[in-house]
C-alpha cells in the first residue's frame, strides 16, 4: 500500500487523541437542560468546555455560543447586519461569507491587494452606512494575515460604529488570538480546523451585542440558538483548542522552517513556480504555502499527487474538484491561468520532518512527469 502523507490541514485537521478521549468520555452525557443529576453532569461538561474555549480565544465564557461549525457561525454573523445598513467584507472570505455578500445589492467591498494590504483605507469604505463588517483573521488559501486592527479602528471612528466580525477559523492554534484585545464584536471558530470533531464550532459574541436568535426553541445557548447542545462534541472541541494553543509556539516554529524547506526545494527543481503566500512570517499563517505552476492544472496535479499518496489541495475544500480558477487568487488580482495552476500545502499537528521530505520527493516527481498544457 502506498504510504500516505496529509498536507490539507486548512481543510480539516485530523482528530487529536485528546479530543477523541474527551468525546468518548462524554458520549453518554444526557440533555444539558435536564434538571436531574444526569442533566446537571451534562451541563457541567458543556460549561467546562465553554470556559476552556473562552480562555483560548480571549473572551468571556458567556460570550461563547456553540454552533454546528464555521459556516453556520459566519452565516449567522452576516444576518446580524442591522436593518437599513450595508454589509462590508472582502472578496477573499470563506464562501459562506462571500456567497451572501454577492446576493446583496448594497455590499461595500474592502479590496485587498496581492500582498494582503488594503487598496483603500477601511475608513473610506465603512463610512457609508455600513452596519456590519466581516474580515477574516487569516486567509484559508494563501495564509495572508489581514490588518484587522485597522478595520476595528476605522469602525470605532464612524459616527455610528458598525459591528465587526472576524472568521478566525484558520488562526486559532496557529496565531495568537484574543477577541477582546483586537476589539472585534463577533468571532467565528471551527473545531475541525484545529484537530477537533467535525460538526461543532462557535460564534463568540461580545456581551451587550444585540444579535437575532439563530434558532428558536428551548432557549439554549442564552436563547440565541435553540436545540439540545452536543456536550460530547463541545468537550472534544475544547480539548483540541487547548492542545493546539499549548503547542502553538513550538509548532509554529517548525511550520515556518518546513514551509521554507518546501519552497526552496521547488525553486531548486527548475520549474516555473510563483509563491502566492507571503514570504514574511509575520504576515502569514505559519503552516500555509500556496504556489502556482503556470501552464499546469492545479486540479490535475492534486489528482496525480493523490495517486502517489500525497494529500494536498487546489484551494478551498468548499470548491474541491472545481475546474474553476481560485476565486481568492482572482480577488488578489492574479490572472486566470495563474489561479488555475495553484496548489495549497497546509501543515498541522500530525506533520513530521519525514512527512515534509516525502512531500518534496513526491511533488518533484509529479511535476517533472506532467507536461505543461501548452507544451
Amino acid at each position: 500500500m502506498t504510504e500516505r502523507v496529509y498536507f490539507d490541514h486548512n481543510a480539516s485537521s485530523p482528530l487529536r487523541d485528546v479530543a477523541r478521549e474527551a468525546i468518548i468520555g462524554a458520549l453518554d452525557a444526557h440533555n444539558p437542560s435536564s434538571a436531574h443529576a444526569e442533566g446537571r453532569r451534562a451541563r457541567q461538561i458543556l460549561e467546562e468546555a465553554r470556559e476552556s474555549l473562552a480562555r483560548v480565544v480571549g473572551c468571556d465564557r458567556d460570550e461563547v455560543v456553540f454552533t454546528s461549525g464555521g459556516t453556520e457561525s459566519n452565516t449567522w454573523a452576516v444576518h446580524a447586519t442591522p436593518l437599513g445598513t450595508r454589509f462590508a467584507t472582502t472578496r477573499i472570505e470563506h464562501p459562506s461569507i462571500t456567497a451572501l455578500a454577492v446576493q446583496r445589492d448594497d455590499t461595500a467591498w474592502l479590496e485587498v491587494a496581492s500582498d494582503g494590504t488594503w487598496r483603500r483605507p477601511p475608513s473610506e469604505v465603512l463610512a457609508d452606512r455600513v452596519g456590519l463588517v466581516s474580515v477574516m483573521t487569516a486567509n484559508h488559501e494563501t495564509g495572508h494575515r489581514l490588518d484587522l486592527r485597522a478595520v476595528v479602528e476605522a469602525a470605532r471612528a464612524c459616527d455610528v460604529a458598525p459591528l465587526v466580525h472576524t472568521d478566525a477559523s484558520q488562526a486559532v492554534g496557529r496565531l495568537p488570538v484574543d477577541m477582546h484585545d483586537v476589539g472585534v464584536t463577533m468571532m467565528t471558530v471551527s473545531a475541525h480546523k484545529l484537530g477537533g470533531p467535525i460538526g461543532i464550532g462557535a460564534l463568540c459574541v461580545r456581551s451587550g451585542t444585540e444579535v437575532p436568535a439563530l434558532l428558536v426553541g428551548g432557549g439554549q445557548e442564552g436563547g440565541l440558538r435553540g436545540g439540545t447542545e452536543a456536550a460530547a462534541l463541545a468537550a472534544g472541541f475544547a480539548a483540541a483548542a487547548q492542545a493546539a494553543e499549548d503547542e502553538r509556539t513550538e509548532r509554529s516554529t517548525n511550520y515556518i522552517s518546513w514551509v521554507e524547506d518546501i519552497w526552496h526545494a521547488m525553486v531548486r527543481w527548475g520549474v516555473d513556480v510563483v509563491r502566492n503566500s507571503p514570504a514574511e512570517s509575520e504576515r502569514a499563517l505559519p503552516n500555509t504555502l500556496n504556489v502556482s505552476f503556470p501552464g499546469r492544472s492545479g486540479v490535475g496535479l492534486v489528482h496525480r499527487c493523490d495517486l502517489e499518496g500525497l494529500a494536498i489541495s487546489h484551494g478551498s475544500a468548499c470548491a474541491s474538484g472545481s475546474l474553476e480558477p481560485s476565486a481568492v487568487l482572482l480577488a488578489f488580482g492574479h490572472e486566470e491561468d495563474h489561479a488555475r495552476s495553484a496548489l495549497r500545502i497546509s501543515l498541522g499537528h500530525t506533520t513530521t520532518q519525514r512527512d515534509v521530505e516525502r512531500l518534496i520527493t513526491v511533488l518533484e516527481r509529479v511535476l517533472k512527469s506532467v507536461a505543461k498544457r501548452n507544451a
